[in-house]
């Protein structure tokens, strides 16, 4: 797990409008809201490691996340190198999310930040006890 990069995308998220968020999406038609991983290919810091998008629809303006060749819930997992299904509870705003207690189209950046905190500190001190 790279914790680090986890973490910087929770305090990214921390700082974005409720009006700019929605997990439902990588991005929407019109790049106005993203989930979670569609906002982390805004960060500078992630774009500089290779974290970016590609256009998935030459009818529809909108956008997946792809590193390493590897696209949407593929990127999650090699980019924060976690297992799929942590990268489908995180990213995906699971119906049985492990980390979100609302509906997903209830969810705000606020709460996929604390959620993604509570996974680094939970999976940190997991590997400390092995």
């Amino acid at each position: 797990m790279k914790a680090m990069r986890l973490l910087i995308l929770a305090n990214y998220l921390e700082t974005l409008p409720d009006e700019r968020f929605f997990m439902g999406s990588w991005f929407n038609d019109c790049g106005t809201t993203a989930c979670a991983m569609g906002h982390a290919t805004n960060i500078p810091q992630f774009r500089d490691l290779g974290l970016t998008t590609v256009k998935c629809s030459l009818t529809v303006d909108t956008a997946i996340p792809v590193f390493d060749g590897r696209r949407g819930f593929q990127a999650a997992m090699a980019f924060f190198d976690i297992n799929y299904d942590d990268a489908i509870h995180l990213f995906g705003g699971h119906p049985n999310g492990r980390w979100y207690r609302k509906p997903l189209h209830m969810l705000q950046p606020s709460d996929v930040a604390k959620g993604i905190k509570l996974y680094v500190a939970l999976k940190t001190q997991q590997e400390a006890c092995t």
